[in-house]
């Protein structure tokens, strides 16, 4: 499979499954924009990679209202997105007696609410024309562990917001999966 004149982004590419599918679509062909928080780490990951016309862009998913600029900075050269993969997250235990209204927040916020505004951001046609976007969901929604109900619920929130997603983003010409 090539990704030869493809340009991607994506989120969380800092480390983790981010990480490694940034570099895995740079070995395919494709031109990728990384996107985390952690700059220092996204130059390092940038290093990684093969090809070129790759960039990295710092941003904090929590910060909804720097969305339009993101997508204008990550598509200032002219070229559209070809596709979005969503790959940040936050998976941490929390018992349910101390679970707080700021970690619903943000782990709704990053996992989820990020998700919609970067997918409503990506459809616009200005940043995309068709293409694919994908989200990292987890085992952990069908097969449940002790303290990861918020977690969870993020990542069942994601993969019913698809299903609904997929129908509307069709006429786009937009796949989108989990």
């Amino acid at each position: 499979m090539s990704m030869q004149n493809r340009y991607v982004m994506v989120t969380g590419a800092a480390s983790g499954i981010g990480r490694q599918t940034a570099l895995t679509l740079s070995k395919m062909g494709a031109q990728v924009a990384l996107v985390d928080r952690n700059s220092e780490k996204l130059q390092q990951v940038m290093a990684e990679l093969e090809g070129g016309g790759h960039g990295f862009f710092p941003a904090d998913l929590l910060d909804f209202d720097a969305y339009p600029a993101l997508f204008d900075a990550v598509t200032a050269t002219g070229t559209k997105l070809n596709g979005l993969v969503h790959c940040a997250g936050v998976a941490r235990p929390i018992p349910l007696q101390v679970i707080r209204i700021a970690d619903l927040e943000q782990i709704m916020g990053v996992n989820y609410y990020a998700f919609l505004m970067l997918v409503q951001q990506y459809a616009k046609k200005k940043f995309s024309q068709g293409g694919s976007i994908v989200t990292i969901s987890a085992v952990n929604s069908h097969y449940p562990k002790k303290c990861m109900t918020v977690y969870a619920g993020s990542k069942r929130a994601l993969e019913g917001a698809v299903s609904t997603l997929a129908l509307e983003l069709a006429p786009k010409k937009i796949r989108i999966n989990t």
